[in-house]
């Protein structure tokens, strides 16, 4: 027994080091990340004292400029970047945090280490990062600024001198926004890419069991959390909307968040994709079992050693069958049961509707 067990673990990937092993405790997909290590640490503190802290870490950072002679306008602004960057940040933690918790304990924990990046795919991660950040601030000094590469005076030493201490300070933490905004962005995505890769064989290889159908739920463990954050995102992203839209275009705040609004699309079809694999093998598993217990009730039992009820195919006389039959037809496909059905139908419905309100009242403004 024991050499079966050493065998076994000798078998599983290794993530190379300590640091990346994900049994210690902390969130192995962020722990390869410059800049990210912190968060593991962060999250060990008691949660009466996260949301403090970070008060006290934000505030003077968002009002700062304000202090040194920036506009309330201006600072409107920074916090709404701020407060964007760091809802980004919260749903990454989330996602990640929650694909690692499924895949414990499961004939999937040993895949752990394949949603860690490798310092190459980090590398890869950043100069995209880079780019993206630099495309962000062209379309923000547009929108705000009002001219395409206005945002370059930040590098031009000899136009420091014509701009007070808080514009100065105002446009150096938007690029640090921007910059976070799109380092964050751009790990999720790779991050959903790497779990969806996971997830997606996982789903291929599982054995299905229509008879146990709870061990399925943790397909759409992810989904769920990625439309709860969602939601909760996009609540926000409509509040700052709220305020953001009286200094500037209707039109202009629409383009610059429309880039959020496709990432988060596709965000979705990452982590839809092991859903709607199980959900089709749970279904040709229906279709097949149920033509089988029909062939067998018409009198041919032979046709029970290919069921999943082969092992006690002998105790199942022709009304046991009928009424395995309406339970195996009572099957819901998808892999959402009880509890979640619940949790999903009462929890999104509110403020999925009010969003839909929103949006409503916004397109009918900005036709009118």
């Amino acid at each position: 027994m024991e050499s079966n067990q050493k065998k076994e673990s000798s078998s599983l990937p290794q993530s190379g080091s300590d640091q990346n092993d994900p049994q210690d405790g902390g969130i192995a997909a962020l722990q390869m990340l410059p800049g990210f290590r912190w968060i593991d640490g962060f999250l060990r503190l008691s949660p009466l004292l996260r949301i403090p802290l970070v008060v006290i870490v934000s505030l003077p950072i968002s009002f700062a400029p304000m202090m040194l002679g920036a506009s309330l306008a201006d600072t409107f602004l920074l916090i709404a970047q701020m407060f964007m960057a760091g809802i980004l940040l919260a749903m990454f933690v989330i996602l990640a945090n929650g694909a690692q918790h499924d895949m414990k304990g499961g004939d999937c924990e040993k895949a752990i280490v394949e949603i860690v990046p490798q310092q190459k795919t980090v590398r890869l991660e950043q100069c995209i990062a880079v780019m993206t950040t630099a495309a962000s601030l062209t379309v923000y000094s547009k929108a705000f600024l009002g001219g395409w590469l206005s945002w370059t005076v930040i590098f031009r030493l000899g136009d420091y001198a014509n701009l007070g201490a808080g514009d100065l300070a105002y446009l150096w933490l938007v690029c640090v926004c921007l910059a976070v905004f799109n380092f964050v962005l751009i790990h999720l995505f790779s991050f959903c890419f790497r779990q969806s890769r996971v997830f997606c064989e996982w789903a291929e290889t599982t054995s299905i069991d229509l008879l146990e159908m709870e061990q399925y739920q943790v397909f759409s463990h992810q989904p769920m959390r990625f439309l709860l954050v969602t939601v909760l995102f996009l609540s926000a992203n409509l509040i700052i909307f709220e305020f953001l839209k009286q200094g500037s275009p209707l039109i202009t705040l629409i383009l610059v968040q429309l880039p959020l609004v496709l990432a988060i699309l596709l965000f979705l079809i990452f982590v839809m994709r092991p859903v709607l694999i199980i959900r089709r093998r749970i279904a040709l598993a229906k279709s097949r079992e149920i033509i089988i217990i029909k062939i067998a009730i018409l009198g041919d039992r032979s046709q029970l050693q290919g069921s999943q009820i082969r092992s006690v195919a002998n105790e199942f006389k022709a009304p046991d069958l009928m009424q395995y039959l309406d339970r195996i037809e009572g099957i819901w496909e998808w892999p959402v049961q009880g509890n979640v059905q619940r949790l999903t139908l009462y929890g999104l419905l509110p403020p999925v509707a009010w969003i839909l309100a929103a949006l409503v009242e916004r397109g009918v403004d900005l036709l009118l």
